[in-house]
């Protein structure tokens, strides 16, 4: 969920030497998945969906190995003709430094030319943020009503402002807060980068299934609303879904009511 908002939200580039135009996402995590690159197949079949749609057919995605001498298909050269057939060439690179996870992956379509409201490729930027994890579990960096104390300030925004630094250079147009500690960084962030926070750019996922929820929830009130199950003149009434409201019950002529979980039959 947390993907297709951060690739909806992702503005469209184009570089001055190159008449391609590409999204660039960005994905903070633990080292853990920034190391797997969490989210960024997702955001390729999204970029996939999307292509296909335009070109009338579902895209292949095809890996590419990449070299010196540029990316070349690591599937068998007869497999399709990749220089006539319409493709996307997906390739994976991680980070080589010492004591730094993540890496880039890219979707690149070939062979094909997108109508303008689409980019021809997506670079998903995965880093880790794993501080951001010890800052909550372990130096509890926050009061118990979640104000950052003053004082971690220095070294919490610090470290947020290195971070936001690293996807600005890398032309990250959105960035997907891909842990749920990273949530309680999100002000920091949008006041660090504002022209993502003015355009909702900056994901949280958890933030984002839990709004899903409450409109998922308020159309289900709205499509099966509560209903009385009283067939009878009886001196009471159940019902089912959300409580009714004191004045609904007493147009049933309940004029005294009491409200019981269940009621237990007699033996």
């Amino acid at each position: 969920m947390g993907a297709e908002q951060a690739y909806a939200k992702a503005r469209i580039a184009g570089e001055r030497q190159s008449p391609r135009r590409c999204k660039n996402i960005g994905v903070l995590g633990t080292e853990l998945t920034a190391d797997c690159q969490a989210h960024a197949d997702r955001l390729i079949e999204l970029h996939r969906d999307s292509l296909s749609l335009a070109v009338g057919h579902e895209l292949p995605l095809v890996p590419y190995d990449v070299s010196q001498r540029g990316p070349t298909p690591a599937l068998p050269r007869n497999l399709i003709h990749y220089d006539r057939t319409p493709h996307i060439a997906v390739t994976r690179e991680s980070f080589t430094s010492p004591n730094s996870h993540g890496g880039i992956r890219r979707a690149q379509v070939r062979n094909f030319e997108p109508p303008l409201s689409l980019p021809h490729d997506i670079e998903i930027v995965s880093l880790a943020a794993q501080r951001l994890v010890n800052f909550v579990d372990v130096e509890h960096v926050f009061t118990g009503d979640g104000l950052l104390k003053l004082i971690h300030a220095d070294s919490v925004r610090t470290f947020l402002r290195q971070v936001s630094r690293d996807l600005q250079q890398r032309k990250v147009t959105s960035v997907i807060l891909g842990c749920t500690h990273f949530q309680f960084f999100s002000d920091e962030f949008s006041l660090l980068l504002p022209g993502m926070a003015a355009r909702g750019s900056i994901v949280s996922p958890s933030g984002t299934l839990a709004w899903a929820l409450v409109d998922f929830f308020q159309e289900f009130r709205e499509r099966f609303p509560a209903k009385c199950n009283l067939t009878a003149p009886k001196g009471y009434a159940h019902f089912t879904g959300v409580q009714p409201s004191k004045e609904t019950l007493e147009t049933l002529g309940l004029q005294e009511l009491t409200l019981l979980e269940t009621i237990e039959s007699g033996s």
